[in-house]
């Protein structure tokens, strides 16, 4: 049994949900991307460009290529069949009569037992999850609200979007790493001082409208209370 499950161990593993994150993520950057390239934001576009190429790596590293593979051709095919290079395939009715095959499924029915038991008395999640998963929906938001808040284009509202792309994207990366790698004090702490950075712009810094300043304030103090769920390590 051990023998089996250090050579399971030691195989690719794919993680389906850092997959689908750098996938979701890459797509929502390419169309950010885009659109800031039409409307003329090198900014945007570069952060766009930037992200997508981050969101690509974390596809990649969760193993989005591990099926991926190239097939013979026709001709190929019927070459292997004329040399005689075709595997005997086993009828439907055919059983495998082997004591050691035997063996290998109880033990393999047993272990899967044993997984599910543990699985079913594993204790409740910790919070860091859903605190990663709320900060980058607040990253989200950072970017989002920059668009339907209106922000004026004066030095002082492109500053105020200067400011907020930064702690957008340290959010962003922050979150991540915790969500998929693991708790991580420097990345909280990122996060923590991207927050109050968006609260202290918002609550002593000169913003452009009063509705800028309670969304900053607003976005800040969230940020801060889902980074300090992070801190807690997994059971």
């Amino acid at each position: 049994m051990s023998s089996q499950a250090q050579s399971q161990q030691s195989g690719p593993v794919v993680r389906p949900r850092l997959i689908w994150t750098g996938v979701t993520l890459a797509i929502v950057a390419m169309l950010v991307a885009g659109v800031a390239n039409v409307a003329g934001s090198l900014l945007w576009f570069a952060i766009g460009v930037v992200v997508t190429a981050i969101a690509l790596a974390l596809a990649f590293a969760g193993g989005v290529m591990y099926d991926v593979h190239q097939t013979d051709a026709a001709d190929q095919e019927d070459d292997e069949v004329e040399q005689g290079g075709v595997r005997t395939g086993v009828a439907p009715s055919d059983r495998i009569q082997h004591s050691g095959a035997q063996r290998t499924s109880v033990e393999k029915s047993n272990a899967a037992r044993e997984r599910i038991a543990e699985a079913e008395s594993t204790p409740s999640p910790p919070m860091r999850p859903t605190a990663t998963v709320a900060l980058l929906a607040l990253a989200g938001w950072i970017f989002i609200g920059q668009y339907l808040l209106g922000y004026p284009h004066t030095p002082l509202g492109q500053r105020q979007e200067l400011l907020e792309s930064g702690v957008a994207v340290t959010v962003v990366l922050s979150a991540v790493w915790l969500r998929f790698v693991g708790p991580n004090l420097a990345a909280t702490g990122l996060c923590m001082l991207a927050g109050l950075a968006l609260v202290v712009s918002g609550a002593f810094l000169a913003d452009p409208s009063l509705r800028i300043q309670a969304n900053e304030a607003a976005t800040g103090l969230l940020v801060l209370a889902c980074a300090a769920g992070t801190l807690g390590r997994d059971e």
